[in-house]
């Protein structure tokens, strides 16, 4: 159980970080797009 409880919560955290990395690097992409157009 405790196991089960362990892997999910790795998992959870993994897609969390991997939703926000690709968040931030869409803004961080773009700003770089509008700065290579100034």
């Amino acid at each position: 159980m405790i196991g089960m409880f362990f892997i999910f919560y790795i998992l959870g955290g993994y897609l969390l970080f991997l939703v926000a990395f690709s968040q931030i690097h869409d803004v961080a992409v773009r700003f770089g797009w509008l700065g290579l157009l100034r």
